[in-house]
Order: C-alpha cells, then structure tokens, then sequence
C-alpha cells in the first residue's frame, strides 16, 4: 500500500506519515507531485479557497491516487467546500490516528471494492488499523519495519514474495540496501511470529525470496 503527502514536511505531515508508515504503507514525501501508484494523497491546506480546486486536480492527475485528502483545521462550511471542490474526505489534523486509518479503508473498501483492513491467515490475524497482529491469541510485538514486511506477505499468503520487490516497497530509492538486509528483516520477523509456535508460517523460497504459508500449506506441515 503506498501512501503519497504533498507539501512541506510540517509537523502534522510528518504526525500522518508516521501513522501510515506504522500500519505498514509505504509513504512518500514531495513539495512536486510525481508518481504513480498511490492508494491515497494527501495535501496540507490551510484553508480552502479557489486554488485548492486546482491543487487538488493536480494532485490527483499527476500521482494517479485512488483518493486524495485534505489534511487541515477547518470549519464545517470549509470541510463541505473542500468536499465539493473535488476531496474524497476532509480530515482534521489532530484526528485520532485510528479515526484517521478506519476513514481511509472505509473510502478504499468503498472506492475499490476488494481492499482489506485485515488479514487472517490460518492463526495469525494481522489488523492494518490498529496495527495488532495476534497468533493463537498471543499479541506479537512488532517493530514499523517487521510489520511493514508482514503485511506485504499478507497480502499474497502462499506465494513467494520476491526480495527485489520487499526492497522496492520497503527502501523504494535507497540504493545501499541489498538481500543481505531483506534476509535479516525476515530473520527477525520469524522469530517473533513462528518462534514460540509449532507449525512455521514464514518460509524461505529458495532463489526467490519469502513466502507467508496459507491455510493449506499449514494443514500440510501440520
């Protein structure tokens, strides 16, 4: 899931981006629209006026976003406007971030019919808005960057996940990280989610990269 945040990196752009990044979207920063890709952009408006129209319009075309947010404090008369001016919703910039993250799957769920919130995945259920992920009723503790990988195998239980494509959505530009840093990440996150469980759901394919084992994989291993 990719997330793109138009405009400076005010404090409160900054607050949204790190409560995307936890719940493990991939989130890029710009004062130039560009891109393409993106579930949802969101641009900062101190108030809503004739150009926010026309920012919105370009927000929209140039990064090809399923929904665009505007991010402000605004009166009940400027939320409607922002609304009528071509926004999918208008949100506070002080909302709660789990009002934040339900709004914006409900829009997706609405908007592309096939989006989900959450994953269960034989005993492991891993919940993109209150980014809890749970095995056997045990709460597993996570770091952004485990959560951010497990949530990318979820999404495609029982095929393997190349690592080029972790390093892509993961260190989209940073040149530096190679498999080496893929492998470690996955090291970490299998201790955390098969270590203390029979029946190990993240695998290595061989050549390839990870996989995350389906429902039926785990009654095989089983």
């Amino acid at each position: 899931m990719r997330a793109y945040l138009w405009g400076d990196r005010t404090p409160h752009l900054l607050r949204v981006e790190r409560i995307f990044q936890e719940r493990g979207w991939q989130v890029d920063h710009g004062v130039s629209p560009a891109g393409q890709g993106y579930e949802i952009a969101i641009i900062e408006c101190d108030g809503v006026d004739r150009s926010t129209r026309a920012r919105i319009a370009e927000l929209r075309r140039a990064v090809e976003a399923e929904l665009v947010l505007v991010l402000g404090d605004f009166s009940a008369a400027e939320r409607g406007r922002g609304l009528s001016l071509g926004a999918d919703d208008v949100i506070e910039r002080d909302a709660p971030a789990a009002l934040v993250m339900s709004r914006v799957m409900a829009f997706l769920r609405l908007r592309l019919g096939r989006f989900q919130d959450s994953y269960q995945i034989g005993e492991l259920t891993v919940d993109l808005c209150r980014r809890r992920v749970r095995r056997r009723g045990h709460d597993i503790l996570l770091s952004q960057r485990e959560f951010q990988l497990l949530v990318l195998l979820a999404r495609d239980a029982g095929c393997p996940l190349p690592r080029s494509a972790i390093i892509e959505s993961l260190w989209a530009g940073d040149l530096g990280v190679g498999d080496n840093a893929v492998d470690a990440l996955a090291s970490r996150l299998r201790r955390r989610i098969d270590g203390p469980f029979d029946g190990k759901m993240l695998r290595t394919v061989r050549g390839v990269g990870y996989c995350l084992a389906a429902d039926r994989d785990l009654l095989l291993a089983s």
